[in-house]
């Protein structure tokens, strides 16, 4: 076990917090079919990430990076999804426009 200044325990201690308060607001977003939930899932991660550096704990390093790759997959495909509704919701605009 590595031993830690009283300062780096804090700061370690106040991102593991913090990256709790945000997994979980991330979670409850989420839930509610909102984008921000990814948002907050990616700033816990890292979060995490930057307390797994000063902790030197590896497996919480990893974990944090491979559901930060995730989440960022997941903003990407909301954002194509949400592309793809706009283009069909444009196009039956037209059509009822045109009174097809």
């Amino acid at each position: 076990m590595i031993t830690l200044s009283y300062t780096s325990q804090i700061i370690a201690d106040s991102l593991g917090w913090i990256g709790n308060i945000a997994f979980i607001l991330g979670a409850i977003y989420i839930a509610k079919k909102s984008i921000r939930g990814f948002w907050y899932q990616i700033a816990a991660n890292l979060l995490y990430f930057g307390q797994s550096l000063i902790l030197k704990i590896s497996s919480l390093l990893v974990i944090s990076l491979i559901l930060t790759v995730i989440n960022i997959i997941g903003v990407y495909k909301w954002n194509c999804l949400s592309k793809k509704e706009d283009k069909k919701i444009t196009s039956d605009k037209h059509k009822f426009k045109k009174g097809v």
